[in-house]
């Protein structure tokens, strides 16, 4: 999502919605956006490389922050981080999906998530074959109805237990996380 706003290039730092309307056939989304400059159109906002440059020690300036560039210790680029929204966490804590291990059949993962946005966890018996898997958050009572997905309203470590299906047979399962 890009803004024009006189010909000069805003993009949004933060956006919220009520994603369930979003796309809503007939109906209206209002999404609320906190809007940031982009001097130099490479996508991510000069506040935003700015604020970047500083925590990493560096002095800002434009074309220093490069989105297809490695982020140091993440094992993403800058456009990857700024899209997952994980650059004001250790890199160590960033985005990543980490396998706890297993109780009564349940596997237990933990992630960061950060405010705004929404995590999504896939599961599969071999690469490329992703489906959807419901999870309970940790935290919540013994009988918490399992979610698909999980809204981040702050930033932390969450920890879930993943629900598998009963007809799986196979002894080896990836997980990938996925982020809106």
């Amino acid at each position: 999502v890009r803004v024009l706003v006189g010909g000069a290039s805003f993009l949004p730092m933060e956006m919220t919605s009520s994603s369930p309307a979003i796309g809503a056939p007939g109906g209206r989304t209002r999404l609320d956006l906190t809007l940031a400059v982009d001097a130099d159109g490479n996508g991510l906002p000069d506040l935003w490389e700015k604020a970047v440059a500083a925590q990493l020690g560096l002095r800002w300036e434009a074309g220093l922050i490069r989105p297809e560039d490695a982020y140091p210790g993440a094992g993403l680029t800058y456009r990857e981080v700024y899209l997952a929204g994980t650059y004001s966490v250790d890199p160590k804590e960033g985005f990543m999906l980490e396998i706890l291990g297993v109780a009564e059949a349940q596997p237990r993962l933990t992630f960061t998530a950060v405010r705004g946005r929404t995590y999504v966890v896939q599961t599969a018996e071999a690469i490329g074959t992703w489906t959807e898997v419901p999870f309970v958050l940790s935290e919540s009572a013994a009988s918490a109805s399992p979610v698909r997905s999980y809204h981040a309203t702050e930033t932390r470590r969450v920890e879930i237990r993943a629900v598998l299906p009963a007809e799986s047979t196979s002894q080896a399962r990836f997980f990938r996380l996925l982020v809106d």
